[in-house]
């Protein structure tokens, strides 16, 4: 069982929130896809503590069976309009994982309103939801104090109508938006590698790299795709790179200097290997040792193009990821809780 923070102590609150505050602000910031956002950069995180990971009160949450998406899909929050929640000693607490349905969780903006105001309301709800979610995977009190604690840092440095729009310009591709701009070159690429010229195929590595950017949003605070989508957009980003020196070395429009140049850098990238790791590639090419690659992912294969027809099949293949990468960034934003309000 969970509180807001500051719960304690003796001193006053001089302009509390109502109730009706406390029930608006969860329903108005869209906490699903806030909160789904949140667990996958923890997630992230996790995966790179290596033996760290058994210290982490993230443990039980990523290692467990349960999928965070299926959990917010099926969980039930119940707000408590006119009583507390309760412990499983009978306490009156803010939050609980012992609503009234077996399997939801208890939120009641009747204990939290006097404790909040309008500069935290909407921070504190969603953190306690983070607090008493983490206890459906097993947390300890303690464990889910710390994730609480963590959630309510994040929600204080960001602008929640920011990532609502991110959210939409991301999954929806709207007009002039990243993802439909790389959308249209793939499809134009796809469709006859002669349209690849060198004006689009700048244009196209700028959208990626941008999409790339965006998935992370607010330095590093959400994440609006699983790590492992994240982690393999880099190596998609290397294979873009790969069919960009390759149609660079034998497009008939460059002049002879160019395309030396660009089939100096294949052989000094690939050397005498079919295929390199992600890894090597990125090293290779840029003459240093990468950062951003998770030791899951760093191992990946990148092919060494020889014809015109396995260039293309490289880009259909970015396409189809880029086409999952959009689904992926819309069932985030589609993410909702099932709220509902309780009476005596």
């Amino acid at each position: 069982a969970g509180a807001v923070s500051g719960g304690g102590g003796g001193t006053t609150n001089p302009h509390p929130s109502t109730v009706n505050d406390v029930v608006m602000a969860i329903y108005g910031v869209n906490a699903g896809p806030m909160i789904k956002s949140w667990f996958n950069e923890q997630q992230r995180f996790f995966e790179s503590l290596g033996e760290g990971q058994k210290k982490s009160p993230f443990y039980k949450i990523y290692t467990s069976d349960k999928k965070m998406s299926d959990v917010l899909k099926e969980v039930q929050v119940e707000l408590r309009l006119t009583k507390p929640c309760y412990d499983s000693d009978g306490t009156p607490k803010d939050g609980s994982i012992y609503g009234y349905t077996p399997g939801s969780i208890c939120i009641s903006p009747f204990s939290m309103a006097p404790k909040l105001n309008e500069n935290n309301v909407r921070e504190e709800s969603l953190a306690l939801i983070v607090h008493e979610i983490s206890h459906l995977f097993g947390t300890t009190e303690d464990e889910a104090t710390e994730i609480q604690s963590r959630a309510l840092w994040t929600f204080n440095k960001i602008d929640f109508l920011d990532v609502t729009v991110a959210l939409k310009m991301l999954s929806r591709g709207g007009v002039g938006s990243n993802m439909q701009m790389l959308q249209f070159y793939l499809d134009l690429f796809s469709s006859h590698l002669g349209n690849a010229t060198h004006f689009f195929w700048e244009d196209a590595k700028h959208e990626m790299l941008q999409i790339r950017s965006d998935l992370m949003f607010g330095s590093q605070k959400l994440l609006f795709v699983s790590p492992h989508s994240y982690e393999l957009m880099t190596v998609q980003m290397s294979r873009f790179l790969a069919v960009d020196t390759f149609i660079c070395a034998t497009d008939s429009r460059n002049d002879a200097e160019t395309r030396a140049l660009c089939d100096k850098a294949i052989k000094t990238i690939f050397q005498d290997d079919k295929e390199i790791t992600a890894r090597t590639y990125f090293a290779r090419r840029m003459s240093d040792d990468p950062k951003g690659y998770s030791s899951t992912y760093d191992e990946v294969a990148i092919k060494r193009l020889t014809t015109r027809e396995d260039a293309q099949a490289e880009i259909v293949n970015l396409k189809t990821f880029i086409d999952g990468l959009r689904q992926e960034i819309f069932k985030t934003s589609e993410t909702r809780l099932y709220l509902y309000r309780t009476e005596p």
